[in-house]
């Protein structure tokens, strides 16, 4: 398997960590409480309805935002980048979360603070949701998943979603801006750096054809009947299952259809 050129979009390898280093200093220098700037986004966020918010959580949650990639790519090696991405992810964020141990909006601000879903008070410092959407968006760019002609409004498009997702966690009073910004950095060299890693060892991972269309397949099922936070959109689960179940469907039909074609 040869290594695809690089996506024209965010294709060079410097910028994207360089961008990934910016958003974690920024987070850094302004780390700690900002009761004033969390008032100042709720402000804005307060705008707009709560449902908003939780359709947003859902792609900051690990089933919504591997329904992005699954259904953007239809390559293997996408799973097995997601599959290191997670690990890699999962114990930074623990490892950072333990050992800032940094409280949450509601903590500081129990009779200011606009909660949508759950109340949480501790390990703020980074967030998981933010990092988890942003580690999509690394992996789509190192995998060159987006064709030329795709590749501007995918960007677009994805860029609205992580912006989106940070908002939503402030919006549910669950983080601070600070925590959104070093999750979203974190995110983008994990899932850079982890699809590139990928790219390398692609020669020794297996050729399963079915292995895209199965994790598909089992995401969709996952997000009609995995129970979520009450942060998130259930009804927004269901339709992005039925959604991806749908897309599965369409696409083994059309496999099928190419069957006598191909034996010609």
């Amino acid at each position: 398997m040869t290594e695809p050129k690089p996506s024209p979009i965010l294709d060079n390898r410097r910028f994207v960590l360089l961008l990934a280093g910016l958003s974690i200093a920024w987070g850094v220098v302004i780390s700690g409480p900002q009761i004033d700037l969390m008032h100042k986004v709720q402000g804005l966020t307060l705008r707009y309805p709560d449902e908003l918010w939780r359709c947003f959580n859902i792609f900051g949650h690990f089933l919504g935002a591997s329904f992005l990639l699954l259904i953007l790519t239809r390559k293997a090696i996408a799973v097995f980048s997601l599959a290191l991405a997670t690990v890699l992810g999962s114990l930074a964020i623990r490892l950072l979360k333990v050992n800032i141990d940094e409280v949450r909006p509601a903590a500081l601000m129990p009779d200011d603070l606009h909660i949508i879903g759950e109340t949480l008070s501790h390990h703020a410092m980074p967030s998981g949701h933010s990092m988890t959407i942003a580690i999509v968006f690394g992996l789509l760019l190192a995998l060159d998943a987006m064709r030329p002609r795709q590749s501007r409004p995918i960007a677009v498009l994805l860029s609205a979603m992580v912006i989106g997702v940070g908002l939503a966690r402030v919006a549910s009073g669950a983080h601070w801006p600070a925590d959104v910004l070093v999750g979203i950095g974190l995110g983008l060299a994990v899932g850079y750096l982890s699809g590139r890693l990928t790219l390398r060892q692609a020669h020794r991972l297996p050729h399963w054809d079915w292995l895209h269309p199965l994790c598909s397949l089992l995401l969709a099922l996952a997000l009609l009947l995995t129970p979520l936070p009450p942060s998130h959109s259930m009804a927004a689960s269901i339709s992005l299952g039925m959604l991806l179940a749908f897309w599965q469907c369409l696409q083994g039909l059309s496999w099928l259809r190419s069957l006598p074609s191909k034996r010609l």
